[in-house]
């Protein structure tokens, strides 16, 4: 892909995150076509961090970081496990689990701190 066509796509996804398209069926839809970049651009818009911050997150395959970063974009842990496995594809033993079969199993403290050199 092109700069020309990256910056066509995240103006697209600007557009629609200004509507309220971007939602978790959204994402997950996304995710259920293995568009990889279209989740992190997503998922940068919907925590409102930097989108090179996001796919660093997500490349660091850091299953805590990676968590964090779902859950403030306001979605799921059920997406966050998904996020985890098929799109930063850490591996199996290092996955970070449901607490309960869907709750977020770091409490929000450790989720923001885990985010924190990322939202300044």
């Amino acid at each position: 892909m092109d700069a020309e066509e990256a910056a066509n796509r995240r103006q697209a996804m600007q557009q629609l995150y200004a509507r309220g398209a971007l939602d978790e069926q959204f994402v997950i839809d996304a995710l259920d076509r293995r568009q990889r970049e279209v989740v992190i651009q997503a998922l940068a818009l919907l925590a409102m961090i930097d989108m090179e911050d996001a796919r660093r997150i997500i490349t660091r395959r850091n299953p805590q970081r990676i968590t964090a970063l779902v859950w403030k974009a306001g979605l799921s842990m059920r997406t966050a496990f998904r996020i985890q496995s098929e799109v930063a594809l850490v591996p199996h033993r290092q996955l970070l689990f449901a607490r309960n079969g869907f709750d977020y199993p770091l409490s929000e403290a450790q989720m923001t701190a885990l985010l924190e050199p990322y939202l300044a």
